[in-house]
């Protein structure tokens, strides 16, 4: 009996050492995780956001460290650059063949920065408001986006030569919201639906250009 009763007390003994070793562990984590926290927190404030990226990206669903990690992408794309560049055209018949398509508009809108509201795009604010940059090709069909957060994009050709050839808005993967489509979908039209093409991955790497050219061939009227 008396073996049984002492089993018994050294099994609580044990017991007890697990789940205080437990309680200590967890503490010793929970503060850890807080002074990292703090620590990135730091250095987001004072634009470290490499550093910031690989602490929040550590903390994984820590708070809210997934929205710090999101301002630390933000932060470090700002700061490394590529462009976007490329020659828009389309046919005018057969005889002439090709020609640039100018005056067509591409928005590019980062995937990352970009907050879909229900307004208008703002055609007069400046480049990377809310995530959007955009381009109006030349008289030869080309355009060049300089400075743009590396990242990736969707990217929409807005034609203002071809007709009939355009995505509805429920078919795309995309982080516009309708109102903002509205501006993409109807700002080269006079009088016919203008050709869009639509891009949904398009990687803009530091320091290198990007080409992203696209032939609208015949406008169906």
């Amino acid at each position: 009996m008396k073996k049984v009763k002492k089993e018994n007390k050294r099994l609580i003994i044990i017991g007890v050492i697990i789940i205080l070793v437990v309680i200590i562990a967890g503490v010793i984590v929970t503060r850890t995780r807080e002074f990292k926290y703090r620590w990135g927190d730091q250095l987001l404030k004072s634009k470290n956001y490499e550093d910031a990226l690989n602490i929040f990206n550590d903390l994984d669903d820590y708070k809210d460290s997934k929205n710090k990690l999101k301002e630390a992408k933000i932060g470090y794309n700002k700061e490394h650059t590529g462009t976007m560049l490329g020659l828009i055209s389309w046919k005018y018949n057969n005889f002439v063949g090709n020609r640039g398509d100018t005056g067509a508009r591409i928005f590019a809108i980062n995937l990352e920065m970009h907050e879909p509201i229900d307004k208008l795009i703002d055609m007069n604010a400046i480049q990377g408001n809310n995530g959007i940059w955009f381009s109006i090709a030349d008289g030869n069909g080309n355009y060049k986006i300089d400075k743009m957060p590396c990242g990736n994009y969707e990217v929409f050709i807005v034609s203002n030569n071809a007709n009939g050839n355009y995505p509805e808005y429920s078919a795309l993967n995309s982080v516009i919201s309708k109102k903002e489509w509205l501006t993409i979908e109807t700002i080269n039209n006079k009088g016919y639906e203008r050709s869009i093409k639509y891009y949904n991955n398009i990687q803009i790497n530091e320091n290198e250009e990007t080409t992203l050219s696209y032939d609208f061939g015949f406008t169906k009227w």
